[in-house]
């Protein structure tokens, strides 16, 4: 019986069970688990042997101790280099603003934003250049 569970055990995913051309039902139909009345199971008509006390969210009781008692570690995010660039690469394109807006159920925002001169230089972005000319 071990040996059947040790063979069960598979390191390559291909070859475990379930993942055959019959999918669920290679293990569905595995001697371990005939007995099982799998309709039964998915209404969730059969009672669990087992049920662990809980007392909230934050109970840990069901654990064993060697993971509770181990000391909690915390590993603080490294704080960004503040004489670097972080936005090196990113462009503020009001011509990008103005043709997502113009592509989008809020048309008319192009119009009051454009009539503000908004787009004082489009052609400053270089993934836009010419894209003023699809605004309306």
């Amino acid at each position: 019986m071990v040996r059947d569970k040790l063979k069960l055990l598979q390191k390559d995913p291909s070859k475990r069970l379930g993942n055959g051309s019959m999918g669920s039902h290679e293990i569905k139909h595995h001697k371990w688990f005939k007995p099982i009345n799998w309709k039964r199971l998915d209404a969730r008509e059969i009672q669990p042997t087992f049920r662990p006390e809980v007392a909230g969210n934050q109970c840990i009781t069901n654990f064993d101790k060697r993971w509770t008692d181990m000391p909690l570690l915390d590993s603080p995010a490294s704080r960004p280099n503040t004489s670097a660039n972080l936005f090196q690469g990113i462009y503020l394109c009001q011509a990008c603003s103005l043709f997502l807006m113009r592509n989008s159920p809020l048309i008319m925002v192009v119009g009051i934003i454009k009539s503000m001169s908004l787009l004082a230089t489009p052609t400053t972005c270089p993934l836009t250049q010419g894209i003023e000319t699809l605004l309306p």
